[in-house]
């Protein structure tokens, strides 16, 4: 063991190596980890020239170990929205109660029709059960108390139209309620006649009726397949209800299918994909050879919007916003950023070079022309360097947050999980990324809840804005988009946070809005009027009563502003 310092240095080290590796199975210690980190980074940040190459030989070498370890250990999915899921072999979705799809299956994805997070069409609902599926909804917003109701499938060229169970679901932990969609196609087999028969003390000819009720909700069909009659099978089927206790078919197809599900599923986690929500991804080949995705909502001919999401949140704006973009006119385009979705970065290219050539090729690409673009936080100084790329193609910016060169005054103000974060990516890089590869295996395990909380509840009105069903589905896809490429989107805009956009914002004959919210903890109002008088290409609009989360806090105020810049 290492001789202890003045300092405490040592046993700061001992901490950092014995917390790194209890984050691979315990995420509470990563807290800690983080915790220890801030400690480490209070001893060095003195020493002006620090690099993680001033670490003892025998800290760095356990941390490059913990990276390969989190990077290729095997996880099982905790996640409580992710397991409801995966834990079956049928189509099966989790959606807000505004019918954002929270997650599914690939089952699902053929089933039902709608992609991780968009909004639900209900293409696949029969009309007759509308108001069934709302009066669900609404219970699980806590506007009414039915908790399950039998949907019907509009499918009909099947034999018996598919029965779907939807049901109000609360994870364990919070208080958001979602619902829970699912086909009752579940596969009969020997194993649930037999536990069935055990348990219920049914008959062989009872047995038989509830199979093929099971298969045809038709007791006419039943007595024809049987060859007896119809009054037979209805005294059949009272038996059955009785010896069950089912108090009624919903509730006795219920049981059949829970106990379908337990006999075939497949309790085997899966990694956390990324999938386009709007079904209209595209892609680029850019002049590096790399792939870019992009997405499209709205009229083609319409009056195009570049939307460029931030670190793991903004990446599908509320459906309020679209619906206010799209009404009035605007063909809204949403490309993935190097490193995120299905976007691939350039590792041989300096970070903010590799977003804004992606950004600026893509205007390029779809012709553009001093097109409005909206970016958050980091994405926005990729913006600004891109425009300064192609003036003639993006135009007016608007800017959401945290979006210039990151000071270290303004990296000290936030939290110790952001700060700690923002203070290692200059300079220790191959130290965040054991970091950030240890958080991502959590993810991963304990479901994108996990770094939604760490990324935003640090103050009451981000908290608020959390408990949001809605809301909660929308940062869940963003954070899957991240996930997709492992730490190197991530990783990345910690990075772009220090690109330097004095030059472009000094060049640009364009404007910038610049959205800040009046609750956001990472500006200060006197540092952003200064900032303006330094830059007058920016003008500064403050947002009443919102965070970074504006987005998802007011819409419509975002909307505004977005309409506004487009004149």
């Amino acid at each position: 063991m290492a001789e202890r310092n003045d300092s405490g240095a040592d046993f700061i080290d001992l901490d950092l190596i014995a917390t790194s590796y209890r984050s691979l199975t315990d995420p509470t210690a990563f807290d800690e980890m983080i915790e220890a980190w801030n400690r480490k980074l209070a001893i060095v940040e003195c020493e002006p020239d620090w690099t993680e190459n001033g670490l003892g030989r025998e800290l760095f070498d356990h941390l490059t170990k913990l990276s390969t370890l989190a990077e290729s250990a095997a996880t099982i999915a905790e996640d409580p929205v992710r397991q409801i899921v995966e834990a079956s072999e049928v189509a099966t979705m989790v959606q807000s109660p505004e019918g954002r799809v929270v997650a599914m299956n690939d089952a699902a994805v053929a089933f039902f029709g709608p992609i991780s997070g968009a909004i639900d069409s209900l293409r696949w609902l029969d009309p007759s059960s509308a108001a069934d599926l709302t009066a669900v909804r609404r219970s699980a917003a806590k506007k009414g108390n039915r908790q399950r109701a039998i949907l019907r499938h509009v499918e009909t060229k099947v034999p018996a139209t598919p029965l779907i169970e939807a049901c109000v679901v609360r994870p364990p932990g919070t208080d958001a309620g979602f619902v829970t969609i699912r086909s009752l196609a579940l596969p009969w087999s020997a194993a649930v006649g037999d536990a069935l028969s055990e348990a219920f003390s049914l008959t062989e000819a009872e047995l038989d009726v509830l199979r093929l009720f099971y298969a045809s909700r038709d007791l006419e069909r039943i007595a024809s397949a049987r060859g007896v009659s119809l009054k037979t099978v209805r005294t059949q089927f009272k038996t059955i209800l009785l010896k069950t206790e089912a108090r009624n078919q919903a509730t006795l197809l219920h049981l059949v299918a829970v106990l379908c599900a337990r006999v075939s599923a497949d309790a085997t986690g899966t990694e956390m994909g990324w999938s386009d929500p709007f079904g209209t991804e595209q892609f680029i080949t850019r002049s590096n050879g790399k792939r870019l995705a992009y997405s499209t909502i709205g009229p083609r001919d319409a009056q195009p919007l570049l939307w460029v999401h931030g670190p793991a949140f903004n990446g599908i704006p509320p459906q309020e916003l679209i619906d206010r973009l799209v009404e009035a006119g605007m063909h809204i385009i949403l490309p993935c950023r190097p490193g995120y979705g299905n976007s691939e970065a350039d590792s041989r290219l300096k970070v903010e070079e590799d977003q804004a050539s992606a950004l600026s090729e893509l205007a390029i690409a779809l012709n553009l022309e001093k097109c409005v673009a909206v970016g958050t936080t980091c994405s926005a100084q990729a913006l600004h360097l891109a425009r300064d790329r192609t003036p003639e193609q993006i135009g007016t910016i608007v800017a959401i947050s945290f979006c210039w060169q990151a000071t270290r005054e303004e990296v000290e103000r936030l939290p110790v999980m952001h700060r700690t974060m923002y203070n290692l990516a200059p300079r220790a890089p191959s130290i965040l990324r054991s970091i950030c590869s240890v958080g991502f295996r959590i993810i991963r395990r304990a479901g994108p809840d996990w770094y939604v909380q760490r990324a935003h509840s640090y103050s009451d009105a981000n908290m608020i804005c959390l408990r949001n069903p809605e809301t909660q589905a929308l940062l869940r896809s963003d954070c899957r988009m991240m996930l997709a490429q492992g730490v190197e989107g991530f990783m990345a805009d910690l990075l772009l946070s220090y690109a330097n956009t004095s030059g472009p914002l000094l060049r640009s004959v364009s404007p910038t809005m610049w959205l800040m919210g009046s609750l956001d903890q990472h500006l200060r109002v006197d540092e952003a009027q200064s900032f303006c008088t330094r830059y007058p290409g920016v003008t500064l609009k403050l947002v009443p009563d919102c965070s970074e989360l504006m987005v998802y806090q007011r819409p419509d105020l975002v909307a505004d502003a977005i309409l506004e810049a487009a004149g």
